[in-house]
């Protein structure tokens, strides 16, 4: 593919606790080969071990190393302007062509640069998937923030197109392109040994997860689960499970390990506005049993089999009916890994550039509803 203009430089904000980190990391070395530099602000927490390898092998990265508190923690707006102070400063030294933002309040900076804000997901939709009711007044707050943002962006993006749905819903019109579809930089070491156990990943405390859902039918499902991921919330709650086992925070290697080995990936979560970690195991060759909500729909079709999160009979029915039927198991594993390849880095990264090239040759834009 031919690109009229590319940035040069770009300046881009990721927080270390989500899946949004790997994104980023994934999105900036396919960067590399069309000689785009980026200077990255990190939020959230320090980065561990296993992200210090991963920025270590990237060529085309600054990094700036933060732990100011991300605009979904408690009590966070001190910080968030911190960091908008913060981020002038790396635009007065770096001097990017586009500011990539996977947030919203700092939109409403006086930026110099073109921005672009992807959304990833909002307290306000997750609340919405999880309770079915607005937040609580407390996020007011918050919301003012979000919608000021989005509103202040020159283009809105998403990895579906159910997201940027679900946010013109709860905040009105913005500039908005197409969707851009996750991909992850996985090199798949799925042999013929797959073993009879299941795995799930992703913040075991985050409630729309719906690990308790996927706990109750342990109970009724013959192969052993095992679920990797933090299982204490940024706020010091510890969420505990019985009938699944906890493998606790694990670095990208072992979560390729995992499903590489496991025959099943279960993710009954009420919300998730892409599914970074069913993707990595459908990349692994995983049967994909997944909720029945929008998204998911969106991005694997027939590709796998759904259930509905609210019923835990339905998930260990929908599971063992795989168990029960080794060709149906093979069957479904093909098709996600099949599937997982449209999902590619080239094609995510392809898709930004265009972003991109757009932002840096500006068209009249219109507000869509």
């Amino acid at each position: 593919m031919i690109f009229k203009k590319l940035p040069k430089r770009i300046l881009m904000t990721a927080d270390t606790i989500g899946g949004v980190w790997n994104y980023s990391i994934d999105l900036i070395g396919a960067l590399e080969q069309y000689g785009i530099e980026t200077a990255l602000l990190s939020m959230g927490r320090k980065l561990d071990n296993s992200q210090r390898k991963q920025i270590a092998k990237l060529r085309n990265l600054q990094l700036y190393e933060t732990d100011y508190k991300l605009e979904w923690m408690d009590d966070p707006w001190n910080d968030v302007e911190a960091a908008g102070r913060t981020l002038l400063e790396i635009e007065n030294i770096f001097r990017p062509d586009i500011i990539h933002l996977n947030g919203y309040s700092h939109a409403c900076l006086n930026f110099n640069a073109p921005v672009l804000v992807v959304a990833h997901s909002c307290v306000y939709s997750w609340y919405e998937a999880v309770f079915n009711k607005r937040p609580p007044a407390k996020w007011n707050k918050y919301y003012e923030n979000v919608l000021a943002g989005l509103r202040s962006a020159n283009i809105v993006t998403a990895p579906t197109g159910t997201m940027i749905k679900s946010m013109l819903k709860i905040y009105g019109q913005f500039n908005y392109a197409e969707p851009v579809h996750n991909a992850r930089n996985t090199i798949a070491q799925t042999t013929n040994k797959k073993m009879c156990f299941i795995f799930t990943s992703g913040r075991l405390w985050d409630e729309a997860k719906n690990i308790a859902a996927l706990d109750c039918a342990a109970q009724k499902i013959k192969w052993p689960i095992y679920a990797a991921g933090e299982n204490i919330h940024p706020n010091g709650k510890e969420y505990k499970f019985k009938n699944i086992t906890v493998a606790g925070f694990l670095n990208h290697k072992k979560i390729s390990e995992y499903n590489s080995k496991a025959s099943i990936f279960v993710l009954a979560g009420k919300y998730e506005p892409f599914g970074l970690s069913a993707l990595e195991a459908a990349s692994e060759g995983c049967a994909l049993v997944l909720s029945d909500i929008p998204s998911f729909k969106e991005i694997w079709q027939d590709c796998a089999l759904y259930v509905n999160p609210d019923k835990s009979e339905d998930i260990a029915s929908k599971v063992n009916s795989l168990i029960n039927d080794k060709q149906k198991l093979k069957y479904y594993g093909q098709k996600a890994q099949n599937k997982a390849k449209i999902y590619s880095i080239e094609k995510m990264s392809a898709a930004y550039l265009n972003i991109y090239c757009k932002l840096l040759k500006p068209q009249p834009l219109c507000l869509t509803n």
